[in-house]
């Protein structure tokens, strides 16, 4: 028999594939593209609701340039 001699521990596995793989590689990175991530996903959340009012609900697609002025106010 041979003798047993440790080696060094190895970090866990990280997700290497799939979406959370990728967020992981290029969302989440390190603590600065982290931050990014976070200031943007609140960013597009404070004005996700202004831009479906102004693109969907509020929106005038017919009667031309009149009815686009008269909706505005």
């Amino acid at each position: 028999m041979s003798n047993f001699i440790p080696i060094a521990a190895r970090p866990a596995p990280t997700a290497t594939s799939g979406w959370v793989g990728w967020c992981q590689a290029n969302l989440f990175h390190d603590w600065k593209t982290s931050l990014g991530t976070v200031l943007i996903g609140l960013a597009f959340l404070a004005l996700a609701p202004k831009l479906f009012n102004w693109a969907i609900a509020d929106a005038v697609l017919n009667g031309g340039y009149e009815a686009c002025h008269a909706a505005h106010g």
